[in-house]
């Protein structure tokens, strides 16, 4: 179901948006939250669960590869979380053979 007016149960119309989001950041506590933000959130969250430059360009819609990538800066420093998975794998699959 997409997102809906409490009271008709309705999609909210355009001219109504910005008074919605106002009044959700507003009362969320951020005040300068962009509604871009979010969309900022949803590819790093993506990229954060494993998702592919592929993966998050299809998501957010971008119409190249190089735009997706700027979700990427989440893994920096993750070569720990990498190794760890990488040896679990090979731990796995030798289990398995053995």
């Amino acid at each position: 179901m997409p997102f809906a007016m409490e009271r008709s149960g309705d999609v909210p119309r355009a001219s109504s948006w910005t008074r919605i989001w106002d009044g959700a950041r507003i009362a969320g506590g951020v005040p300068e939250l962009r509604f871009h933000d979010l969309r900022h959130l949803a590819g790093t969250l993506t990229a954060l669960a494993g998702g592919t430059i592929k993966e998050i360009q299809g998501r957010l819609g971008h119409a190249s590869p190089d735009t997706a990538m700027l979700y990427q800066h989440v893994a920096q420093g993750r070569d720990g979380v990498f190794a760890a998975e990488i040896d679990r794998i090979i731990r796995d699959e030798a289990a398995r053979a053995g």
